[in-house]
């Protein structure tokens, strides 16, 4: 089976951080079936970094990506909270994107809340209570987000990853927490694709054990 890439575009470092490390792991698992090497990859470098949640940035740093490797998948992730608000008109230029840009994967409602997705016990229960007071219907300010988060994840801070976060029982706690994500979506749209899916569900099609 020959190996699939897919480069992440995604909006800052500490998005480009987690990529790095799930890639690490995904380097140290035993090739499942025919497969040879890494069957797998997700890519992503300081190119591949949009400096920003908007619309418009993402869209510019995936035109570029797309245009350096038109024979690779080229994925979009980015946090959903800017599209909900439809700050700057963030949504509307989405909905009404090109065919040329592809659709876009979605943490919702922000990279904090994709983190928390790969907790259990107390300190997803942290989380949960957190969104239940309103940030899973209408998501908070990142300044809100933060103080929760420095409250679960030691010493958080924005762009910085621990290097052992990214962990086959950390995964497994992700796939396990899938339902959790928020779904509020006031502009009625179908089908939106969320990035926690996404790679849960490419982990499981080349290594199909792993998540089990």
């Amino acid at each position: 089976m020959p190996t699939v890439r897919h480069i992440i575009v995604c909006e800052g470092n500490s998005e480009r951080s987690y990529i790095q490390n799930l890639q690490r792991l995904l380097e140290s698992l035993p090739a499942a079936g025919d497969s040879w090497g890494v069957p797998l990859q997700f890519i992503t470098s300081n190119g591949h970094v949009a400096n920003g949640g908007h619309y418009t940035q993402l869209k510019k740093c995936y035109l570029k990506t797309k245009k350096q490797n038109r024979n690779v998948h080229v994925r979009v992730w980015a946090d959903f909270d800017l599209f909900y608000r439809d700050t700057d008109g963030c949504w509307r230029l989405y909905a009404n994107r090109s065919r040329g840009v592809t659709e876009f994967h979605f943490s919702f409602h922000n990279f904090e809340d994709f983190l928390a997705l790969h907790l259990d016990g107390e300190n997803l229960e942290t989380w949960l209570s957190f969104g239940r007071k309103g940030h899973f219907s209408q998501p908070r300010r990142s300044t809100e987000c933060l103080e929760w988060a420095s409250r679960v994840f030691k010493d958080y801070q924005k762009g910085i990853l621990p290097p052992d976060f990214v962990t086959v029982q950390s995964l497994r706690k992700l796939k396990a927490n899938l339902l959790l994500q928020p779904r509020s979506n006031p502009h009625g749209a179908e089908e939106l694709k969320t990035f926690a899916e996404f790679i849960i569900g490419e982990i499981e099609r080349f290594h199909p054990d792993v998540l089990k």
